[in-house]
Formats: structure tokens, C-alpha cells, sequence
């Protein structure tokens, strides 16, 4: 009937990592069956670990994303319709077909029935039964967030790389070629192409580590523990920026999705720059460094193209020194979106070419960007 029968399974949930056997996680142990590369928190890894643990309600028709659900809920749908670029996310999806791959999935004992509709149009879902004005409104499928962002930050997609840091941290490039890179993710972009991610696991993570270190030295010694520093510690002066002063903070507190065993570091320490300075500079420039090393694998043409270096994300707009660094390890202007939720611009963006108001998505930066009698 188009209700929950379950919890919000979100993408930190880690049940993936717990041990199928002694020699595999589930998630590990789905990855071998399908050959698809998943990490827990997938939905497809966490559907999994609740199937073979009897978890999954009896009642249940069907599995989506939250936003998915949200549009069930706007439009009285009874079951989910999902964009490619939500899909996708779910792992266990084939990018160039535009649907689950079913004999992989067939491998895991993974029903099929369960799987949501998948429709790339960017058509509306349902009609909103009625707005606070009383008009029918139209509701479209939800987007992936990373390419919501993307489409709400850059002026030209075809020719912009978007760096985006807020919990987590990203690198994104537009490709209009469908390609497979060891080491990069390659998700759906609506309507057309594909987007190569680099997505570090801690990303701005790593920069709220450090801040919850320093309040805990200053609730130990003072009796005391503050709210938040993080507006203390943008406005912090580096002491140097020097590369043989400057501490070297490997951020991969997390590992990485190939390596999960890999843990960050600090290095270079001296006794004269372990200063809360120099660490608050070197986590900054460790998290820019490690999305240098994603940009790293992206195909020459692709680097070389790449007219515009974009930043969003809180993790960019609100810290001058990690603008200041990432300016430095790309060696190019940093350009920041005037409007501040990128995503939801995004959005509204693939909302209104579905609508019709806008002629497609590759042009839709141009509208947001540059002048226009556009409304969004």
C-alpha cells in the first residue's frame, strides 16, 4: 500500500562488515558472487545481510532510498519509481543497460520481485494531489545527490571539475563516454553520460576528528567541553606553509573501499611545528591531497578539458584555508557557486527539463549561472 515495513537503513549502517565467515564480510562475500564492488552501507549489501538473517519483513513489495519513499509519499504511489541515478546507488546495477543486473543477482539468491521501476525519462512521477494554493503539481523521481550537486554547481558540464567536501569528500567529472577506471566510480548522470567519482571514505570527516579531539583536550583539562570550534579554528593562522615544515596527515582514517585495513598518519613531526596551527593545516591539506590523487586517475582528455576547478560543499565555502589549499595542490582558481545548496538546485534543475521549462541538462548550468528570466 505503499507504507513502510521497515527502518531507514542509511549508508552508514555497517552491518556489511560484519563476518558472513571467517574468511569474508558480506559485503565482501556479495562483491565475490556478483563482481560488482560493494561496501557496506549499499543497499543491495545491507537487503542482503537482512535476507540471510530472516530480517526482511514478510510483508514487504519493495525496496528504494528515502527519497524515493518521500515521493510515494507526496504523490499516494503504492510502489517506487526510481531514476538511474538513485538506482545506481543501490549497487548491483548495470549503468549501461539501465537496470539491475538480474543474472548477478540471481547468483545471491536476491529476489528480483523486490527490485523497484527503473525509468531514466525525466518524466513526472505523479501529480502532487494539491499544493497550499490548491493546484496539481508535478512530482519527479528523485536524483542521486552527488549529481543533484554536480548539475547545481557547474556552468558547463561538460567541461567542469567539481570538488565538493561537507561530511564526506568528492571529485567529479563528466564524461560523456561510458568508462570503467580502477580506482574511480562511474555513476549515471540524468538523461545522458556518466560521472567518474573519486569519493575518499572520510573525506570532511577527518577535518570533524580533529575538531572533536580538540574539544576533548579542552573538556579534560578545563571541566568544561564546547559546543562546536570549528569557527575557532578557521580563523587560525597557519604558521607555515612551507613543505618541509608542514606536518603530512595521511586522512584515510577510514581506509579506502579497496583497502579498508589502511589507516591515516601524521607525519613530519617536529619539535617545532606540532602546533593546533600546523595539525589544522595539515588535515586540510591531507583532504585536499587525497582528492588530488583520485584527479590523478582521470583520463588525460579529461584532466586537460577541464576549463573550471568548482568547490562546494560547507567543508569549502566556509573555510578560507582549505579554499586556499586546494587552490595550491591543483594549481588553479577555485570558482565557488553563488547559491549555497547546490544539490537543491540541482534538483529543481532536473525537475524543470522534465517539466519542460528547460530544453535539457547539459544546458541547464548556463541557466543558473549566467543571466536569465528563468525562475527556479
Amino acid at each position: 500500500c505503499g507504507n513502510a515495513v521497515s527502518p531507514l537503513y542509511t549508508w552508514q549502517d555497517g552491518r556489511g562488515d560484519l563476518l558472513l565467515s571467517e574468511e569474508q564480510s558480506y559485503a565482501e562475500h556479495l562483491s565475490a558472487l556478483t563482481g560488482y564492488s560493494l561496501a557496506t552501507g549499499l543497499g543491495m549489501v545491507t537487503h542482503y545481510y537482512n535476507l540471510r538473517n530472516k530480517l526482511v519483513p514478510p510483508q514487504a513489495s519493495s525496496l528504494c532510498t528515502i527519497a524515493d519513499y518521500l515521493v510515494m509519499k507526496l504523490t499516494g504511489r503504492p510502489s517506487p519509481l526510481l531514476n538511474p541515478t538513485n538506482a545506481a546507488s543501490l549497487g548491483c546495477f548495470d549503468i549501461q543497460s539501465g537496470a539491475f543486473d538480474g543474472k548477478v543477482l540471481v547468483r545471491a539468491d536476491l529476489e528480483m520481485a523486490l527490485l523497484p521501476q527503473v525509468s531514466n525519462e525525466l518524466t513526472a512521477a505523479a501529480p502532487l494531489r494539491k499544493d497550499l494554493f490548491g493546484k496539481t503539481l508535478p512530482v519527479f523521481p528523485a536524483i542521486g545527490d552527488n549529481q543533484a550537486s554536480f548539475l547545481g554547481s557547474v556552468k558547463d558540464v561538460t567541461r567542469s571539475l567539481l570538488v565538493n567536501i561537507g561530511t564526506g569528500s568528492q571529485i567529479s567529472r563528466f564524461s560523456t563516454d561510458f568508462l570503467e577506471i580502477p580506482g574511480l566510480e562511474t555513476r549515471p548522470f540524468p538523461q545522458q553520460g556518466c560521472l567518474l567519482v573519486g569519493a575518499p571514505l572520510c573525506g570532511g570527516k577527518s577535518y570533524a576528528l580533529l575538531e572533536s579531539f580538540f574539544r576533548q583536550v579542552m573538556g579534560h583539562f578545563t571541566g568544561e567541553e564546547p559546543i562546536s570550534l570549528y569557527e575557532l579554528m578557521s580563523q587560525i593562522e597557519p604558521e607555515s606553509l612551507n613543505s618541509v615544515d608542514l606536518l603530512q596527515v595521511d586522512t584515510r582514517f577510514q581506509g579506502t573501499r579497496e583497502k579498508q585495513a589502511i589507516r591515516g598518519s601524521i607525519g613530519n613531526i617536529s619539535l617545532d611545528n606540532f602546533t593546533p596551527g600546523n595539525m589544522i593545516t595539515g588535515f586540510l591539506e591531507g583532504i585536499a591531497l587525497e582528492l588530488f590523487q583520485f584527479y590523478r586517475l582521470f583520463p588525460e582528455p579529461l584532466r586537460s578539458d577541464s576549463d573550471m576547478l568548482i568547490g562546494s560543499g560547507n567543508g569549502i565555502r566556509f573555510n578560507r584555508l582549505q579554499r586556499d589549499i586546494l587552490e595550491r595542490v591543483f594549481n588553479r582558481k577555485l570558482n565557488i557557486p553563488k547559491h549555497e545548496e547546490e544539490a537543491a538546485c540541482g534538483a529543481a534543475l532536473a525537475a524543470a527539463v522534465g517539466f519542460g521549462a528547460l530544453p535539457d541538462v547539459m544546458t541547464a548550468g548556463v541557466i543558473v549561472h549566467g543571466r536569465s528570466r528563468h525562475s527556479l
